[in-house]
């Protein structure tokens, strides 16, 4: 028995290590973390994300519009446009893990 419980502790440790390797890992200029529609913290890129997807930060809410990311792919409610990178800077800068509300088609 001491054995089993041994192995579930060993178990845990490695698995809150991957979580934390995860968390440490550098990030591009144009990558995050935020939690996705299935309330999972995951890594997104700004580049891939599809047109469409809404995402929340607090009370703001920002909105991907175009494939093209030479374009300012992204827009605030303001109607304020944002590059990829730029979008990432802001996220980055907010007290609020960032939420996908809806993914783009």
């Amino acid at each position: 028995m001491d054995n089993n419980i041994q192995k579930m502790i060993d178990g845990a440790v490695e698995e809150f290590q991957q979580k934390i390797e995860e968390i440490l890992k550098p990030l591009s200029d144009t990558e995050f973390r935020c939690v996705d529609s299935n309330g999972k913290i995951v890594v997104m890129d700004a580049l891939s994300i599809r047109p469409g997807t809404t995402i929340l930060i607090g009370d703001w809410e920002v909105f991907r519009t175009t494939i093209a990311p030479e374009q300012n792919p992204w827009v605030d409610y303001t109607g304020k446009t944002y590059t990829c990178v730029e979008f990432v800077k802001m996220l980055r800068n907010q007290p609020h893990t960032p939420r996908i509300v809806h993914k783009g088609l």
